[in-house]
């Protein structure tokens, strides 16, 4: 792994795609499951075992959903969800796991958006690489300092696009999903972080969205869907070579 530096060209970070840091701090955290999402993760932890069988018994699927979901409750503003988005949290880190043990073969490029907060134009990116890629393309996002919830301009840009985000939940970075990942893109403030020393490191100057209209959000969309396609021929002329 390698450190990857603040950009020099970058102004000084304030809060981005989220919500102000000390705000996530306030919101309730629910450390274990407990009732109900109690009994639907360890319904689903068989379930992922089921997928993943190569990575470990039903212990260790049980074990990282349950991180997973202690994750994120950490900074969830929708409590409701943390089931759901645990599960879909842990699916993607057991995936991640297969892929490095070589159990699973992953012939398509592994690309990961990180923004500060996860919660705007890391995932508006992620979700058009993949519909625009036609899912030849696996994406995924992250942030340095996951906000609560996603922007609501940004859900409404992208439901105006085709592309919803009705399942998008901001997360930070994991270590497996990491070391599997081939190209990092990073917006502008993204704290730094250590990549693995494979990856390719590409950076996109694409503004945050955290308090702008609905106007400037769908400029915001338009540009990354821009760059999103120059991307994927990029990866295809590759792919050719």
């Amino acid at each position: 792994m390698c450190p990857i530096p603040p950009d020099p060209d970058a102004a000084p970070r304030a809060p981005e795609d989220g919500a102000p840091l000390d705000a996530v701090a306030d919101q309730p955290s629910e450390a274990a499951p407990h009732g109900m999402p109690a009994r639907v993760l360890e319904r689903e932890a068989v379930r992922l075992h089921a997928r993943y069988p190569e990575v470990g018994d039903v212990a260790t699927a049980r074990t990282v959903l349950a991180e997973s979901y202690a994750t994120l409750s950490a900074t969830s503003r929708h409590p409701e969800m943390l089931a759901t988005t645990s599960v879909r949290h842990a699916a993607d880190r057991l995936r991640a796991m297969a892929i490095a043990q070589g159990s699973i073969e992953s012939r398509h490029p592994r690309v990961l958006f990180v923004c500060h907060g996860n919660a705007g134009r890391s995932q508006m990116a992620a979700a058009l690489l993949e519909n625009r890629s036609a899912g030849a393309v696996k994406a995924r996002s992250a942030g340095t300092s996951p906000a609560g919830e996603i922007i609501p301009t940004a859900l409404d840009a992208m439901t105006e696009a085709g592309i919803p985000l009705h399942h998008a939940y901001p997360k930070g970075l994991d270590e497996d999903v990491l070391r599997t990942t081939e190209l990092v893109v990073l917006f502008d403030g993204a704290d730094p972080f250590e990549i693995p020393a494979g990856a390719e490191v590409r950076r996109w100057p694409v503004p945050s969205i955290r308090g702008l209209g609905i106007e400037q959000v769908r400029s915001v969309r338009d540009a990354l869907d821009l760059q999103v396609r120059e991307l994927i021929a990029d990866l295809e002329e590759r792919a050719a070579a």
